[in-house]
């Protein structure tokens, strides 16, 4: 199945301004690709209701940007959410496969001070 979407670039950035202040700095890119993987769980939990997720693969064609920030790959956007990138691999060339799992939240992230 064909894939197209947003996949996003976390960073720990300095502050310009002030350099005991570390920030992050998020990067979005278009991507296309495949889904290798798609399964869907509707785990039973405690609360009124039951926690969602995907367990998806995604093979994207990957671009000189992939490649030199692949650490920094935190979610991929699908189904209108954020999915958390659990994995990256980087064989073979020129596709990344990205292993998602869960919902990805922006206050996993956040700004660091040096003081």
């Amino acid at each position: 199945m064909r894939f197209a979407g947003k996949i996003g670039y976390v960073k720990t950035v300095q502050d310009p301004e002030d350099d005991s202040i570390w920030k992050t700095e998020t990067v979005e890119k278009l991507v296309y690709g495949d889904i290798l993987r798609d399964t869907r769980n509707n785990d039973k939990s405690s609360y009124i209701n039951d926690n969602f997720t995907i367990s998806n693969q995604f093979s994207i064609v990957a671009d000189d940007y992939a490649y030199h920030n692949l650490q920094y790959i935190k979610y991929v956007e699908y189904l209108g959410t954020k999915w958390r990138v659990t994995s990256v691999d980087a064989l073979p060339r020129p596709r990344l496969v990205l292993s998602v799992n869960g919902v990805y939240s922006d206050t996993e992230d956040h700004t660091y001070s040096g003081e």
